[in-house]
């Protein structure tokens, strides 16, 4: 989970923090790369013209037994499945929110706020795609035909770190590149941006695509850890506790979002305990909201007391910084 929210967080942080474009819609991004991951499985592990429903339960265990029974054919699922979810999250992230780049930010976060709760309602209600109510089953992890469980997890867990940190390394180098300085600049101001010639609503666009990309990565690794996935696993709370993990690390600070992702991960594993604890109690109030007024809580002291995050905003180390460093 550390490795599904550092890409999440890093996602956040290249569009917010580096491109200034507050999205409030990571949820609906995360999602759709979730599904794109469950209808690849029913594409690739389903047999053609088989007729089956790919929502009910004998379509869910001839997915799995197909991954099961051929360990090429689950790693290629992975792939292709990483790849879609990749490129078609991109251009959907794009698409959803260019009627709004060129607007201010605000417009931006209320249309991608409220796009994120219009998709989740749409899915749930949606069958053909989604499954609706009964939720999209049958999505495989690349180990499964190991057959330990163990094995499994520890296999996927390496897996998704490695490829959180792939995420970390080319977010490092495009936010300490040229290309970087060119999304702080339109962050800091777009008026001075535009007067340099810098098409300021395309170089938006971008990085919506390379977050809503990262973002749909994210999606589908979560899709094929958890095998199923229907349209609550994807409230809009989720997209607050990304929100937190970048404002407590630091914003346009990869190394800080690090930080972030890792602390609120552990806050969220505890806080799930303390609530089971704390449910057979019988409290006169409902446990499993605890992690909603900590996450608040936590959100308001470090807007009071360290708004700059754990480790603060540094200069970009293009090569043009680095030559003034060797001269200085």
């Amino acid at each position: 989970f550390f490795g599904i929210y550092l890409i999440l967080s890093i996602s956040l942080n290249l569009e917010y923090g580096y491109g200034g474009q507050p999205n409030f819609g990571v949820v609906a991004f995360y999602a759709a790369g979730a599904y794109v991951a469950g209808n690849i499985a029913n594409l690739m592990l389903l047999p053609l013209g088989s007729g089956l429903d790919p929502f009910m339960p004998e379509a869910v265990s001839l997915k799995v037994q197909a991954a099961t029974q051929n360990p090429l054919l689950a790693i290629l699922f992975f792939v292709v499945a990483l790849c879609s979810s990749a490129l078609i999250v991109g251009v959907f992230g794009y698409l959803a929110s260019y009627p709004a780049l060129r607007l201010k930010e605000d417009f931006l976060a209320i249309v991608l706020l409220a796009f994120g709760e219009i998709l989740r309602v749409v899915v749930r209600n949606y069958y053909p795609i989604a499954g609706g109510t009964v939720g999209l089953g049958g999505i495989p992890n690349a180990f499964v035909w190991i057959g330990q469980t163990q094995w499994i997890r520890l296999l996927y867990m390496i897996t998704v770190l490695s490829l959180a940190g792939g995420v970390y390394f080319f977010a490092e180098k495009i936010s300490n590149s040229p290309y970087g300085r060119m999304l702080k600049s339109i962050r800091d101001d777009d008026v001075a941006a535009a007067s340099f010639g810098k098409k300021i609503s395309w170089v938006r666009g971008q990085i919506m695509f390379i977050g809503s990309m990262l973002a749909g990565i994210a999606g589908a690794l979560y899709a094929m850890y958890s095998g199923y996935i229907q349209a609550d696993d994807f409230l809009p709370f989720k997209t607050f506790e990304i929100w937190v993990m970048v404002m407590v690390g630091g914003l346009a600070n990869n190394k800080g979002v690090v930080c972030g992702a890792l602390l609120m991960t552990l806050a969220e594993k505890v806080l799930g305990i303390v609530s089971v604890e704390l449910s057979l109690l019988n409290l006169p109030f409902e446990p499993s909201y605890l992690r909603y007024v900590v996450y608040g809580v936590i959100m308001i002291i470090v807007l009071l007391y360290r708004p700059s995050g754990i480790i603060r905003e540094g200069p970009l180390k293009t090569p043009a910084w680095k030559v003034v460093e060797k001269n200085e």
